[in-house]
């Protein structure tokens, strides 16, 4: 059987460390539930960069810190945090 935690999603941890950075300056809750929310829907709207080996990894990480890259995360991430607040999953 293949181990399917041997793929990592650069993407992923891309949205999640920067969702950190950018919390205090969202116009939504942030608690966990909202901020989980966030991450999906902005994660929902970026191509997503699967890979296998560290060496894949590395090298997709450096293409994923271009300026451009940076700028899509953020925006999504921001775009997402709007939705969120406007229909937040909780009281």
């Amino acid at each position: 059987m293949l181990d399917a935690s041997a793929v990592h999603n650069v993407t992923k941890e891309l949205v999640f460390s920067q969702l950190e950075l950018m919390k205090p300056h969202l116009p939504s809750c942030t608690c966990d539930r909202c901020c989980l929310d966030i991450a999906a829907i902005a994660l929902n709207h970026l191509n997503q960069k699967y890979v296998v080996t560290r060496e894949g990894e590395l090298f997709s990480k450096l293409d994923a810190s271009s300026p451009q890259q940076m700028a899509d995360v953020a925006a999504a991430i921001m775009s997402a945090a709007v939705l969120v607040s406007q229909h937040p999953r909780h009281s």
